[in-house]
């Protein structure tokens, strides 16, 4: 064993002085080869720059320069421009014969010859005006001192022609270089954006070259770091201890690990449980109920299989059936509503939920049909103003019935319908839209209205909305002798049940019991509970699914 551990050491040592010669002669190949990649870039570049004459500074190319220069030297050139055409068109203007003459222009007063000769021709005037008090028009000296002033006004005109000649020359030599300065931008502009585009291919180039620098920098600063670490290779393992001859088991141990197991597993077994009991917060037997509530189970109704809902519904189910077990629960329902109250046997029982999707228009169908089946008379009400679906269940009239009696627009007899199949008697909620509902079933009317069906039918079955959805069964419980409640097993969470069950109560209805609805019997039976064997195991022999 311990031969084996020095061979495997040495072989280890020998594999990483193996590979590091390997990455040692890649990575001088591959710095060699980006060496050389390098420079060709940077002649490339350069190459290129030279080639677009892309010569210039940190301020940029000469050609950009040359174009900032002449941008400034137009720019003067049209302010001259300007301000000699302004000068030309005010001599101009004066010239043409506006107040003053072309000789009150800044000009031409600021010119010295004018200056002398403006002098000499008010000394002329001055001397025309002394002269003409003593001589008259055609006298020698007045003529001389005219012809004087004559030929001192003929200067003046002289000079201030030359003046204007001066102004246009310089106007048109202003605007010959404007043009040719313009010219010149215009060349350069174009010189400028084809060098632009130039550049935009030099900075592709120099990407490129940055690039294969960068690449070459990396792996020659590898190629260093592999050679400085050839002469230290260290195996990645080493010996401990060396190998004795061992005189008893070392691993494992089944005197600890044994005990640890046990106890890990019963606390995981533990938490899983106590996981699965907060997620499943339904119902699932009627131990459970009674409980929780304080109310007896009326009866716990199974789940009837999809393959048999295809062909028939749970209220047509209890025809085709009546042996099945689903009928025998809902005779469990019959008897337990009974003995709720020896003495004095209800003669109107509500079928009410705490929340939708629950079963309660179902039970109250189907437990209505099998008494009716029975020879029992039967009337079924639905009371569920907001969501009916007794007659439509049913397959019978919606048009006129509960709201019609109560709004006084019908009496009982036009608005009771029989179902031909079981001889059910069936009265609709009707299709008037009624403003409040829980006003209407908790009036003094409808509570006559039971009275006297009361006195007609064996029973009064009345099947009314959800309790904690709407306030409507509440107004109405207080008129029936008996309420069933029905719940889903599984489904519907035991605190929603038990605020139903205490609104109930609050409103004075009399809680016959609950019905566990929906009841998985297979699962149910798996639970163990003392109901477990209803309708399961050896008590499936007395019904014919």
């Amino acid at each position: 064993m311990n031969a084996l551990a020095d061979g495997y050491l040495v072989d280890q040592l020998q594999a990483k002085y193996e590979a590091t010669d390997r990455a040692q002669e890649f990575l001088n190949a591959r710095v060699a080869e980006l060496r050389d990649k390098v420079q060709i870039a940077e002649r490339q570049i350069e190459q290129y720059r030279i080639g677009a004459g892309l010569v210039g500074t940190a301020a940029g190319t000469v050609a950009v320069q040359q174009l900032s220069g002449l941008n400034t030297q137009l720019i003067l050139s049209q302010t001259a421009r300007a301000e000699a055409e302004a000068r030309l068109r005010q001599v101009q203007q004066l010239t043409a014969g506006a107040r003053g003459g072309p000789e009150s222009a800044a000009e031409v007063l600021a010119n010295p010859l004018i200056v002398a000769l403006r002098g000499r021709q008010s000394e002329a005037e001055r001397q025309i005006a002394e002269l003409s008090q003593e001589y008259g028009e055609k006298h020698p000296r007045m003529i001389s001192a005219r012809a004087e002033l004559q030929d001192i006004l003929v200067r003046i005109r002289s000079e201030v022609g030359k003046i204007i000649a001066s102004l246009e020359n310089k106007v048109s030599v202003v605007r010959a270089r404007e043009s040719t300065l313009s010219s010149s931008v215009r060349s350069l502009e174009r010189t400028a954006a084809n060098q632009g585009a130039a550049e935009v291919q030099m900075r592709a180039l120099e990407r490129e070259a940055d690039a294969a620098r960068s690449l070459f920098q990396m792996f020659l600063t590898r190629a260093s770091e592999t050679e400085s670490q050839a002469g230290i290779q260290r195996p990645d393992a080493r010996v401990l201890a060396r190998a004795d001859v061992p005189t008893a088991p070392s691993y494992p141990k089944p005197a600890i690990i044994l005990p640890i197991a046990v106890i890990f597993s019963l606390f995981i077994g533990m938490g899983i449980a106590l996981l699965l009991e907060q997620l499943d917060r339904g119902y699932r037997s009627g131990e459970e109920i009674e409980q929780e509530t304080g109310l007896p189970v009326l009866a716990l109704t199974p789940l009837i299989s999809r393959r048999r809902r295809l062909t028939a519904e749970p209220e047509r189910y209890v025809l085709d059936r009546p042996t099945s077990s689903y009928a025998e629960s809902l005779r469990s329902i019959d008897t337990g509503i009974r003995l709720s109250s020896v003495d004095r046997p209800p003669k109107s029982v509500m079928f009410t939920s705490s929340v939708p999707k629950e079963g309660k228009s179902t039970i109250a169908m189907s437990f209505s049909r099998m008494l009716a089946m029975s020879g029992r008379t039967v009337l079924l009400i639905d009371a569920d103003l907001r969501r009916p679906r007794v007659t439509k269940a049913l397959g019978l009239s919606s048009d006129r019935g509960l709201v019609d009696i109560l709004s006084n627009e019908a009496s009982v007899e036009d608005v009771i319908q029989r179902d031909v199949a079981s001889g059910l008697f069936v009265m609709a909620a009707g299709s008037h839209k009624v403003a409040s509902p829980p006003d209407l079933l908790g009036s003094n009317q409808m509570r006559l209205l039971l009275d006297q069906l009361e006195q007609t039918y064996d029973l009064v079955v009345i099947d009314s909305a959800p309790i904690l959805v709407v306030s409507d069964s509440r107004s109405l419980a207080h008129h029936v002798d008996a309420v069933a409640f029905v719940t889903r097993w599984a489904g519907t969470r035991q605190e929603v049940v038990q605020v139903a069950i205490k609104q109930l109560r609050e409103a004075g209805a009399n809680v016959a019991g609950v019905i566990l609805n929906s009841v998985n019997v297979r699962r149910h039976a798996k639970y163990g509970y003392g109901d477990s064997g209803y309708y399961y195991g050896a008590a499936r022999k007395y019904c014919k699914d």
